[in-house]
């Protein structure tokens, strides 16, 4: 017997994803959405605020057809706090992502990704590598943007203008990338 109020919902792999990860509700989650993978290595910097860059933007413009994540190639279990720098940056402009926890890409949500964006070409030959199926989705976010061929230099473990560097190309990036994306109905 069913609990009053509950009702039964099918549910995808994706659209279980979506609603684990916070910030994404049942609106969220329509017929021919775009999944937009943001990937670094260890998703505790770069990809955590490449995604949160995106989800801003995108609620800026109320695009509503394109869903954000942030996913790392090769997650280190024993480092899956955001990275302290990351946080900071991010609380000055009103996001938390204190409570992040690093979440490994998986070969099912590479596959059904729409486009994934690494943030270096380490980190793009690695996905390719991961997942061979990826190969003509998957695109240097820098590249993709706005056609130059440049790493978002890896600021883990240095100091707080090495992050702000990371964030400014990260700030011209992910609106533009997103920008094609959208307009690429």
């Amino acid at each position: 017997m069913k609990p009053r109020g509950v009702r039964r919902v099918a549910l995808t792999l994706w659209s279980v994803l979506v609603l684990s990860i916070g910030g994404c509700g049942s609106d969220d989650l329509r017929a021919g959405s775009k999944i937009v993978i943001f990937l670094d290595t260890g998703n505790t910097g770069r990809s955590v605020m490449s995604e949160e860059v995106a989800k801003q933007f995108l609620a800026e413009k109320g695009w509503n057809d394109i869903i954000p994540l942030g996913r790392g190639v090769k997650v280190n279990p024993a480092n899956i706090a955001p990275e302290k720098h990351a946080v900071e940056l991010l609380k000055s402009r009103g996001i938390d992502v204190s409570a992040h926890v690093a979440t490994q890409l998986t070969p099912d949500e590479a596959r059904q990704a729409t486009v994934i964006l690494p943030v270096s070409f380490k980190n793009l030959g690695q996905v390719i590598t991961f997942e061979p199926t990826t190969r003509d989705k998957s695109f240097l976010l820098s590249d993709y943007a706005v056609g130059k061929q440049e790493d978002i230099e890896d600021a883990w473990g240095k100091d707080l203008p090495a992050y702000q560097a990371a964030l400014a190309q990260i700030d011209e990036y992910v609106p533009a990338a997103l920008t094609k994306i959208h307009e690429a109905r």
